[in-house]
């Protein structure tokens, strides 16, 4: 009885902190994959190019979840 119970309390908490993970590695590797392909570009051209992909993911949730309020 007590492993069910502890069991229901912590399910929520875990799938929150994999849904968070899974997030913040779908944003990375969306990040990753758009600056890829700024490598056919050098110098300035490269420096403007990956310069929108290069905000990290704490940055990127703090400012979608002020949209969204």
């Amino acid at each position: 009885m007590k492993h069910s119970r502890l069991r229901f309390i912590l399910m929520p908490v875990l799938v929150t902190a994999l849904m968070a993970c899974s997030s913040k590695g779908t944003y990375e590797a969306i990040q990753n994959g758009q600056k890829n392909d700024c490598q056919k570009y050098y110098g300035d051209e490269y420096d403007k190019c990956i310069e929108p992909y290069s905000k990290p993911y704490e940055d990127y949730e703090r400012d979608r979840d002020a949209l969204l309020e």
